[in-house]
């Protein structure tokens, strides 16, 4: 920016001349057409600078918005609001050169004032959005979205009066004076409340320090510089000085985009951050749940293991091992060991890292064979009875992310448990249905009721829990509601049902089919 700024003033140093100079064409018959577009070229010019500086400061207060709705923070929509009034102020003035609009007295140069007035509005009004927050500790306003668009309201409201005083003065303050060394004295005001606005913004960046309030800092500097290339060099329209003075309020509207823009990256890329955290937290806390689970699961296997070692070493001392005992005691050790080996490699896949898999088709009866894998030994240790009704969809495949898919399976039944475990009866069901074209819902019963689950708005917000201090985190169902979102499906709670279910769901893979092409004879 600063760059750009001084290579705009060296240009004016070295009277390097970038101005467009209208050439009225002949009314010649036969004359050259180009003569017509060197006629208008100027004003091309002019309407491409400001329609840029519109559409820039349109962009950056919608920006301003989205922005607002990951930080909470009105500082951005309150400042981008004045930026984009002032744009709107800008129009008028070219609808003023346009010749779009006249002032009341025919005598009056309203093009010049105008100038001035978009120029004073702009930083009046931006100076009116900064002291709202050196105000707003003290009135204690509230950072909502409603106290933006009522400033910016006030904003348009000023922005109406403004251009209705212009019009209906009856003498409009000269303010051009081309062989005077100042061409344009009044805008000489709007320069010093620039500079007022660079030691504002700067105040406001010690009090909310951000990049967006930074790139305001830096928008200041071609504001002023484009206040003495009107002040001092113009004196016709569309000549060097008047070019360059509106490429620097372009770029004066540039800037605060750029650091927005800059602002909103980082702040995505924090909360990507903040959510791989939450669910790395989310998964570690399931798997300490279910180390205790496995660990039993693990020590059945392996006494089994040596109770037929000792088998095997007693009928070997007594000369009794024949070869039929030994392959079936083998086998059945066999079998043992490929038990623990799917616990393991189950757990072993549920802990790993999958930010970076790709969607595929799994499917569903192998992913719920595996969450089952590692909630079976809580299901034994509370007498809990679980089924699993798949209605005829064992070969249905989804398009998911394998391990996240299990993550939450193995959430919303470690929360069934953890809810039915004192209850009389215990039972948890799966149930797998197809709905619409291209969709399959799973639902996860528990013997609970609806009823029981209190504050239901709230269990999906982020570290909201239901359980004891120090039995859950509050991200299981957040985390899960995320990853079923990124899977383009929904998870909810079914209210309508009488015992306590939760729904997601998932599309179904679409199988490839081979077509058989035949030939056709023509006759």
């Amino acid at each position: 920016i600063v760059f750009a700024c001084l290579l705009f003033s060296l240009f004016g140093i070295l009277n390097f001349n970038f101005g467009v100079r209208e050439v009225l064409p002949t009314s010649e018959p036969g004359s050259d057409p180009r003569e017509a577009f060197s006629f208008l070229s100027g004003t091309f010019l002019h309407i491409i600078l400001e329609g840029s500086g519109i559409v820039i400061a349109t962009l950056t207060a919608v920006l301003s918005f989205v922005h607002y709705l990951i930080k909470k923070d009105p500082v951005a929509p309150i400042i981008c609001l004045a930026l984009f009034c002032a744009t709107i102020m800008d129009m008028f003035h070219l609808f003023v050169i346009l010749k779009f609009i006249k002032a009341s007295d025919a005598s009056s140069e309203l093009a010049p004032f105008s100038w001035v007035v978009s120029r004073f509005f702009n930083v009046s009004i931006c100076l009116a959005g900064v002291g709202l927050f050196f105000l707003k500790g003290r009135l204690k306003h509230k950072n909502n979205v409603t106290f933006a668009m009522v400033t910016g309201g006030i904003f348009a409201i000023a922005l109406l009066v403004t251009v209705y005083l212009c019009l209906t003065l009856e003498h409009l303050p000269r303010s051009f004076y081309p062989e005077a060394t100042v061409v344009r004295p009044l805008d000489f005001y709007p320069f010093l409340l620039f500079f007022v606005l660079g030691f504002a913004f700067v105040e406001l960046f010690r009090l909310r320090p951000s990049p967006f309030v930074y790139s305001l800092i830096l928008s200041t500097l071609p504001n002023m510089l484009c206040q003495l290339h009107m002040m001092y060099g113009s004196t016709l329209l569309f000549d060097s000085h008047f070019n360059a003075a509106h490429i620097l309020k372009v770029m004066a509207y540039l800037t605060p985009f750029l650091g927005l823009s800059y602002e909103y990256i980082q702040t995505y890329r924090e909360a990507r951050e903040q959510e791989n955290f939450l669910a790395s937290a989310a998964k570690l806390a399931a798997l300490g749940e279910m180390a205790g689970g496995i660990a039993h699961e693990v020590n059945n296997p392996l006494a089994i293991i040596a109770g037929h070692s000792s088998m095997l070493r007693t009928k070997a001392k007594k000369d009794k091992l024949g070869s039929e005992d030994a392959i079936k005691i083998s086998e059945r050790i066999d079998h043992t060991v490929k038990r623990i080996g799917l616990l393991i490699g189950g757990l072993k896949k549920y802990a790993r890292n999958d930010a970076s898999e790709e969607f595929s088709a799994i499917r569903l009866s192998h992913i719920f064979s595996e969450a089952k894998a590692m909630a079976q030994e809580r299901f034994k240790r509370h007498f809990i009875d679980f089924s699993l009704h798949m209605r005829g969809l064992d070969d249905v495949k989804v398009m998911c992310r394998e391990i996240e898919i299990s993550q939450v399976l193995i959430n919303l039944l470690n929360n069934a448990v953890d809810a039915i475990m004192e209850l009389e009866e215990k039972w948890i069901r799966i149930d797998v249905a197809k709905k619409g074209k291209g969709i399959v819902e799973i639902g996860i019963t528990d013997s609970g009721t609806t009823s029981s689950i209190k504050e239901e708005k709230k269990i999906f917000d982020p570290f909201f829990s239901t359980k004891e201090i120090g039995k859950g985190t509050g991200l299981g169902l957040s985390i899960s509601r995320s990853i079923i979102e990124a899977h383009s499906g929904t998870l909810s709670l079914n209210r309508e049902s009488e015992n306590t279910q939760f729904i997601f769901a998932l599309r179904v893979a679409q199988e490839k089919r081979k077509v058989l092409w035949k030939k056709k004879k023509i006759y």
